[in-house]
């Protein structure tokens, strides 16, 4: 079923937890096409990490891997293997959490809210920043994820903590016109069956840099107990300062 929404206030999307992983897509901040960060998506996410952490909110950020789609389709032309890859994928991710920690420190200490400026790479150091500071960013050493999107589900379980998938644009646009058709709502709830019918008929799902959004163990991690996972969109991301409120939002339904 898909029922609309209004647009939210993303503390709704945090629903009484402590914690809340943020996961920014690489095309989000490096648009597909293109070789050039979005900045204005990278301000506004900083905007938003300290909307929450100023409302007592830690945050925890796992970034996609920026510019993955370039090495991907450059791998795969050359008959790389898949688990080669992925390799390549994780390097990207731990560049771009990098990049992001060491910025993010920076900028959110002049809000007074604290950051290390080294992203974690492992359970223990994702922990022990988690308790020493507001906001951490974390790189790809949690092991067991095929994606960023099974990576920040995998950080959420740890912290048993609900995610905001934030892409491009917001997924599975045809679940939504063919079950909702006709409906302009900006904002969704969908099932994880529906969900998991549209990945699974693809025949390429589970290829390296291939997982329309959700990749296969992101989609067995969603049927445990307590894991939550909603998507917003760039657009939302940047109309955000204007009203504090996130206008584009789909939630994922077990």
């Amino acid at each position: 079923m898909v029922a609309s929404q209004p647009g939210i206030d993303p503390i709704d999307i945090v629903s009484g937890n402590t914690t809340i992983v943020l996961r920014p897509g690489g095309n989000a901040i490096t648009p597909r096409g293109s070789l050039t960060p979005d900045y204005q998506t990278i301000s506004s996410l900083l905007g938003l990490v300290q909307y929450l952490a100023k409302a007592g909110v830690k945050v925890v950020v796992v970034p996609g891997g920026v510019g993955g789609h370039v090495f991907a389709d450059w791998a795969r032309h050359v008959g790389c293997s898949d688990a080669f890859m992925n390799s390549v994928g994780c390097a990207l991710i731990d560049l771009g959490a990098q990049i992001l920690a060491d910025q993010f420190s920076r900028k959110l200490a002049e809000a007074d809210i604290s950051c290390p400026p080294s992203a974690a790479n492992n359970v223990q150091e994702l922990l022990a920043y988690h308790r020493a500071y507001s906001v951490v960013v974390c790189q790809s050493g949690i092991r067991g994820a095929i994606s960023s999107d099974s990576l920040a589900l995998l950080v959420a379980g740890a912290l048993r903590s609900p995610v905001l998938s934030i892409k491009r644009n917001v997924p599975f646009r045809e679940i939504i016109s063919a079950l909702d058709p006709g409906r302009e709502n900006s904002t969704h709830n969908v099932a994880l069956s529906d969900i998991e019918h549209f990945v699974n008929s693809d025949d390429l799902v589970g290829s390296a840099g291939w997982h329309h959004s959700l990749d296969v163990w992101a989609l067995r991690m969603l049927r445990r107990p307590g894991v939550a996972l909603s998507f917003t969109s760039v657009k939302a991301l940047k109309h955000f300062p204007e009203s504090f409120r996130l206008d584009e939002v789909l939630r994922v339904i077990t």
